[in-house]
């Protein structure tokens, strides 16, 4: 029997212990590459001496574990859960788990909480990785994504009033968002970087934008299922925060109310996320 639905890719949270030193006010500094458009990182799970690759996603809210990659550690289950998106639609069953330690370029966090999944269509659309490492498991630090750099910095150097940043649009979710302006309204945008397409918007504002030539047709791929989307150049720009866009790739759907601003809108910025403190940064690079 399923016990509980887990929403927007599922809830939880991690505990930050020590930096690579044990120090806090430290930092660390790991590569990380691009595939399929969204940045992957290594991550030493508890038990093991080895690395494995992980899609890190500013819009899951929880770690999720690739099925075989459960199987293969020997990580025990705790439950079973319905995994869903914000839509409303359908969901994914899967597991939950309990990590003991998690480390990244030598920090390390204790007690995280994780989700499993074996569907292979969304094990296949990660790109070789093993699981998405939500950063809400991250959040006792700041996390920035230097994307010209190719570099993820984690600190103990909290975000605050006054740094640059400014308050997630909605305080009550750990993704982190902002107000988005597009022609003559604004709109919530999720800041994701698990999207791998660039600038999602509803399908509501399409009446609302002028494109360059006609939109071609495509299917996206949530936890909730697949679903249509329609993908052009926008003309005009679009503002998220500081952070503006000339003529951005953008694709529309119908499932979402939000917009989402994934890593292809994001590669000349160093993006800075601090979810405990509900607070994000967008900086040019």
């Amino acid at each position: 029997m399923i016990g509980r639905t887990v929403g927007v890719l599922f809830a939880g949270g991690g505990i930050m212990v020590s930096s690579a030193g044990g120090v806090r006010g430290q930092e660390v500094r790991v590569p990380f590459t691009l595939v399929e458009g969204r940045p992957v990182v290594e991550v030493t799970l508890a038990g093991t001496r080895q690395t494995v690759p992980f899609v890190l996603d500013t819009g899951a809210s929880a770690t999720v574990l690739n099925a075989d990659l459960v199987a293969e550690l020997g990580i025990p289950s705790e439950g079973e859960v319905l995994l869903a998106d914000p839509s409303g639609g359908g969901a994914t069953p899967g597991r939950t788990h309990r990590l003991d330690q998690l480390a990244i370029g030598g920090w390390i966090f204790r007690d995280v909480f994780a989700v499993s999944w074996s569907d292979e269509t969304l094990t296949s659309g990660l790109g070789g990785a093993r699981g998405v490492l939500g950063v809400p498991s991250l959040a006792g630090v700041s996390v920035e994504f230097d994307f010209p750099a190719r570099e993820l910095r984690i600190s103990s150097e909290r975000l605050t009033e006054g740094d640059g940043s400014l308050p997630f649009a909605n305080p009550q979710s750990v993704i982190p968002s902002l107000h988005l302006e597009v022609a003559d309204t604004t709109v919530e945008a999720h800041v994701d970087t698990g999207n791998g397409r660039g600038v999602g918007l509803p399908s509501s504002l399409e009446h609302r934008l002028a494109f360059e030539g006609a939109l071609e047709p495509g299917t996206g791929r949530s936890a909730s299922g697949t679903f249509p989307i329609r993908s052009g150049r926008l003309m005009g720009r679009i503002r998220l925060g500081v952070w503006e866009l000339e003529r951005p790739q953008v694709f529309l759907n119908e499932r979402f109310p939000t917009a989402n601003v994934g890593t292809p809108a994001l590669l000349g910025t160093r993006t800075t996320v601090d979810v405990g403190r509900r607070r994000i940064r967008i900086e040019g690079g």
